[in-house]
């Protein structure tokens, strides 16, 4: 019984962090600024495919 009630506990706590936390009002704009986010944009956006059609896969050498 008393495991039941330590676990009922911890459980409310959880519960009382995550609604605290306020999940519900994220926005992306907020959360990353514009600086993180040019950071993140590819410098180059085309993709070289004849390097990929050119690599050989681990399991095919030997």
């Amino acid at each position: 019984m008393k495991r039941l009630f330590v676990l009922i506990g911890v459980v409310a706590f959880v519960c009382l962090l995550w609604v605290m936390s306020g999940f519900w009002r994220f926005d992306k704009k907020n959360y990353l600024n514009n600086k993180v986010l040019d950071m993140a944009s590819p410098i180059n956006g085309s993709i070289d495919t004849e390097l990929f059609k050119s690599l050989v896969p681990a399991y095919e050498q030997q």
